[in-house]
């Protein structure tokens, strides 16, 4: 093979097509970049490939395949969708036009931003080297990018979750977790489920929606006109929140008493489970803030374990103090020889992701019994919502094992922990 057949072209020219500015706010930087490639080892090893002359897609293609070992034989549009949906959009990447001499025609190409050169590379392979230390990988650890329900993300709610956890000495409860993230409770259940079956915390959720367990407080902000009627409930919805306004706070318990003499064809525990529903749906919308009170055992305790720790000190707080300007750390993590980790790290990731659907059955019904213990009485839709899948499946299996139980109220289906 002579010198003329294996000489890339030589760039003629190199516009910018587009380049997002990187945040400045520290706390900022991190819910970008870790939400980017904390929970991804493939998008760190795409990040490191790319240096700050302008790559093709083709190229960054070939560049993955061949750092990686060739373990996973992407599509070759899969690292250019990496750079245009994610990296991007958080300044770390840049889109370009290259002209190469003796051509005609503009290629488009990705290139590193300043800030991408400067604290993307250097987490990305301090988290490559990380995930071959840890028994999961990133994605298992923090889950999923996209933004799933009550408008999270799975790899920050996760990382925040364990977090506080870490700077707890004592037991927490679900409900305090929920009110200190500002995530609805059966979400932090269901991340809480998913990290217990990592062995990253210890979790027991035990029914709380019993009679006096539960009391709600009317919310500052709340006004009549942004009330929304929940479900099929609208008189109910109204009912409740006007004793909501006249009382500021009220438990389950002194609904029933209050509103059963307005429903004399309604059995006590349905309507019981109706105002469950109403209340949760009234807390969505922030017109009511729910607080348990322990009568006995408390909701749910949860403790972090020292692998849930590790986690915090060997991946969380070290990302958030190189992006916070530790020079140091920074300087440190750029001298990993992260080439050592590509292989390893991505074959992990490949076989954690199984393109994004590997899931069990049982996981699914596993998150479905944690929604439905904390919302008795909640509907199929809401569920699903809660989820982020359809439902049937999980909840054929919870009804089968005995778990879970089903109530028909007209024509709507109402499901219980047995």
């Amino acid at each position: 093979m002579n010198n003329e057949e294996i000489r890339k072209p030589e760039i003629a020219d190199v516009k910018v097509k587009r380049e997002e500015e990187f945040p400045e706010d520290p706390e900022k930087r991190f819910e970008a970049v870790f939400s980017a490639i904390g929970n991804s080892e493939a998008k760190c090893l795409t990040l490191l490939c790319l240096s700050q002359g302008p790559l093709t897609k083709d190229d960054l293609h070939r560049k993955f395949l061949a750092e990686s070992g060739n373990i996973w034989k992407t599509n070759r549009a899969i690292q250019a969708q990496y750079c245009q949906e994610t990296l991007i959009p958080i300044g770390l990447v840049a889109e370009a036009d290259t002209l190469y001499y003796e051509a005609s025609e503009y290629v488009t190409g990705f290139r590193l931003t300043e800030a991408g050169q400067k604290y993307g590379q250097p987490i990305a392979a301090y988290l490559l080297e990380k995930s071959t230390q840890q028994p999961y990988s990133l994605l298992e650890i923090f889950g999923p990018t996209a933004k799933g329900s009550g408008n999270t993300r799975s790899v920050l709610t996760r990382a925040r979750l364990l977090e506080v956890l870490a700077s707890m000495n004592d037991v927490s409860r679900t409900i305090d977790l929920s009110n200190q993230l500002g995530v609805h409770p059966a979400v932090i259940g269901k991340h809480l489920v998913h990290l217990s079956q990592l062995g990253l915390v210890e979790y027991e959720a035990v029914n709380s929606e019993k009679p006096g367990y539960a009391k709600y407080t009317l919310s500052q902000n709340a006004k009549e006109s942004g009330v929304r009627p929940v479900l099929s409930y609208p008189r109910l919805t109204k009912e409740v929140y006007q004793l909501l306004l006249s009382q500021k706070t009220v438990d389950n318990s002194y609904l029933v008493q209050v509103l059963k003499n307005n429903y004399p064809n309604s059995a006590v525990e349905s309507l019981r489970s109706q105002i469950s529903v109403v209340l949760t749906g009234l807390t969505k919308q922030g017109i009511c803030q729910p607080d348990l009170f322990v009568v006995g055992k408390i909701q749910s305790q949860v403790q972090i374990t020292d692998s849930g720790k590790q986690v915090v000190s060997e991946i969380i707080l070290p990302a958030k103090e190189a992006l916070a300007e530790n020079h140091q750390l920074l300087f440190q993590m750029k001298q990993i020889p992260w080439q050592n980790y590509a292989e390893e790290a991505v074959s992990k990731h490949k076989e954690a992701s199984g393109n994004a659907k590997q899931r069990t059955v049982e996981k699914w019904a596993g998150e479905a019994f944690v929604i439905i213990t904390q919302n008795p009485g909640i509907r199929p839709v809401e569920i699903s919502k809660l989820l982020g899948r359809n439902s049937y499946t999980p909840v054929q299996v919870l009804l089968s094992q005995g778990k879970i139980r089903k109530e028909k109220q007209g024509r709507a289906v109402h499901y219980y922990p047995a």
